[in-house]
């Protein structure tokens, strides 16, 4: 008997035997300033309450309170600890942080579609460990068909939104290739797996932001881009040797940058 067949056949059991213990509902918070929390499953009621967050931290005290501020994505950061939970609620979610200009931070644990929540903010980062899988709707299936076309649903709503949010379709590919009843771990702090991360843009940067970021750097130095972006070219190649000296490599990239070195 596959793995898989003999998960089903335990899950049909346990079907009956934990049937009513669920996860908890997610609880978002806003702590103050310019950060907001949340924890827990998402469900459809979780956008509305991050809405509500949201609006407190614009009429708080967070710093990034200029246009400008906004526009790079410095107004404020959201700590994600979810095991995921409805797929249409979590890209809900993760629009609202883009739209917002938020950055989203993962320290402890974020899977399934809590992953889908994190691509939302304008910079991402995290030490803690993301769980993939493939997407899927939560509502039961009927028929086989009726089953094969919410996978096929799922699917291309994903697709959408990871090309709103910039990020590349070879995510979706490497979700796809790990069913539901599992996961693949990613994390943070693994060396190996933080180039996974990075090159699925799990962490990263808005393209948006990053070209505003680097517009107004280029027109501050007087360059056009396309000399900025060749300076930074040469940067990771001359600087990133010396890395592990944070004096010396910020100072290799500050003068490369200015078009001194």
């Amino acid at each position: 008997m596959s793995k898989h067949i003999l998960a089903v056949t335990t899950l049909l059991f346990l079907t009956f035997v934990l049937a009513g213990k669920n996860a908890s509902a997610a609880t978002i918070e806003y702590y103050g300033g310019c950060s907001i929390g949340l924890h827990g499953e998402i469900d459809s009621k979780t956008p509305q309450q991050l809405k509500h967050a949201i609006d407190l931290l614009n009429r708080g005290h967070c710093k990034g309170s200029s246009e400008d501020e906004r526009d790079i994505g410095t107004t404020g950061m959201v700590y994600l600890q979810s095991p995921g939970g409805d797929l249409v609620s979590a890209i809900a979610l993760g629009r609202l942080i883009r739209h917002a200009s938020l950055s989203t931070r993962v320290d402890g644990s974020c899977a399934s579609a809590c992953v889908l929540v994190e691509l939302g903010g304008v910079y991402r980062t995290g030490f803690g460990r993301f769980g993939l899988h493939r997407p899927y709707a939560t509502s039961y299936s009927d028929s086989l068909e009726a089953a094969r076309t919410k996978v096929r649903q799922a699917n291309a709503l994903v697709a959408a939104y990871l090309t709103e949010m910039g990020i590349p379709a070879r995510l979706l590919d490497v979700m796809n290739a790990t069913p539901p009843d599992e996961i693949e771990w990613l994390y943070g702090d693994k060396v190996t797996d933080i180039a996974q991360l990075d090159e699925l843009q799990i962490l990263g940067v808005d393209p948006g932001t990053q070209d505003l970021v680097y517009s107004k750097l280029a027109e501050q130095l007087g360059i056009s881009k396309s000399e900025l972006y060749a300076r930074l070219q040469r940067a990771h190649v001359v600087c990133d040797p010396i890395f592990g000296n944070t004096t010396k490599y910020l100072h290799c990239l500050g003068a490369i940058e200015k078009g001194v070195k």
